[in-house]
């Protein structure tokens, strides 16, 4: 019987998996960026819905409603500026960055608009 990888090691002992491992090394790589990827993605837009959810899942200004799988559609608008947390006013920091509580707290701080509504108030505020 001939093996898919036979390295000349007894299949099964970590000599047989460092060899695997070397000659997989590029296919590895990529299955582990992908995965870790994947995960953090997950997280952050879990911390999202349930930001979404505490403030009532649905647009303060239209009215349009979270219904499970549009949540790429909705922003926190900060009622005001003061008040946000420093920490998010660097680079592309997200509420989503944030420690649980500390997420909570912000979420308090603001008004769950969809992403039009949340454009058009920042228009009106700059003119």
């Amino acid at each position: 019987m001939v093996r898919k990888y036979d390295f000349g090691v007894k299949p099964g002992t970590p000599e047989y998996f460092k060899e695997y491992r070397k000659h997989r090394k590029k296919e590895i790589a990529e299955y582990n960026s992908k995965t870790y990827l994947q995960r953090g993605l997950l997280y952050y837009r879990r911390k999202k819905i349930r930001a979404i959810q505490i403030l009532g899942s649905c647009c303060f200004a239209c009215g349009i409603k979270y219904d499970g799988s549009n949540a790429a559609i909705f922003a926190f608008h900060h009622y005001h500026f003061g008040t946000k947390n420093e920490t998010l006013e660097i680079g592309d920091r997200s509420l989503a960055t944030l420690p649980e509580p500390e997420m909570i707290e912000e979420v308090h701080k603001c008004a769950l608009l969809c992403e039009n509504c949340h454009r058009m108030v920042h228009y009106y505020l700059a003119n």
